[in-house]
């Protein structure tokens, strides 16, 4: 990774991932028109899946998901966990707002919702891949930076949240190693519950929460072999799928609570 700025540079190198395994030369023809609103030179590399050492030499990755896919999740994460210390696009349609939802918990930095012939989607795109490579800057070490308010506003409680949410995806790997059944500490049936209650008190939001996901995982995984990181990152996405539908529900929970206080709807229409 060099120390190269794209918000300055003449140029902007993109990899646009398409794990649909089809040629999408409208998206990548988007990207590449980009250059002429912002007048940069746009280099687009197309790829199905995230490629470590090729990712280390571009500046933004866009992950296409408008197409479907059987796992599209997972291939953002893949390209969150190989390479964290890059910004990430993805590309959604419009009629799958919960895929949307659930690409900014899992570590997007920005989604652009499309629909077929949406006459502002080249405005909307060009914005949010000016606002990535403006703002998202690589830090030292290749880690990338953590973007929610939590870890500016509260740097020890996310580092306690980090250490307690690294626990819980440590003990479920010991688990499914065996090792709690020799003594070692198992993962407990609520810290995961407790976790998303202490983010819940402190309105954080599901940035901060990708931010604690991310963050752990690059703790665990330093030091260890290939196969160790493959389990960890294993258990570390069923620790977030579960941890992101406790927030929800808590979110929920307290809407509805809320709105019923206040007299807005009442059970049934709230349900």
């Amino acid at each position: 990774m060099d120390d190269r700025n794209p918000a300055v540079a003449g140029s902007w190198r993109l990899a646009l991932i398409d794990p649909s395994s089809q040629e999408h030369a409208p998206t990548r023809e988007q990207l590449e028109t980009l250059g002429a609103l912002a007048g940069r030179v746009v280099e687009t590399q197309v790829w199905t899946s995230p490629e470590p050492d090729r990712l280390a030499l571009v500046d933004l990755a866009v992950v296409d998901l408008t197409q479907p896919h059987e796992a599209p999740i997972e291939v953002l994460l893949d390209t969150v966990t190989v390479a964290p210390h890059l910004p990430v696009l993805v590309i959604v349609l419009r009629t799958d707002p919960d895929l949307a939802s659930r690409c900014l918990v899992a570590g997007a930095h920005a989604v652009v919702r499309t629909s077929a012939g949406d006459p502002n989607y080249p405005s909307t795109l060009l914005s949010a891949v000016q606002d990535l490579l403006r703002v998202s800057r690589p830090v030292p070490g290749g880690r990338r930076a953590t973007t929610g308010a939590l870890a500016r506003a509260n740097p020890e409680v996310f580092g306690t949240l980090v250490h307690r949410y690294a626990q819980e995806v440590q003990a479920r790997v010991d688990l499914r190693r065996g090792a709690a059944t020799e003594g070692m500490k198992g993962p407990r049936r609520d810290g995961l519950a407790a976790i998303s209650a202490v983010l819940v008190e402190l309105e954080a939001g599901p940035r901060d929460l990708t931010d604690v996901h991310i963050v752990a995982l690059r703790s665990l995984c330093r030091d260890t072999s290939a196969t160790a990181q493959r389990q960890l990152v294993h258990d570390a996405r069923l620790a977030l799928v579960e941890t992101m539908g406790r927030l929800a529900g808590r979110y929920r929970s307290k809407a509805l609570y809320s709105r019923r206080e206040s007299g807005e709807a009442d059970d049934g229409a709230l349900a």
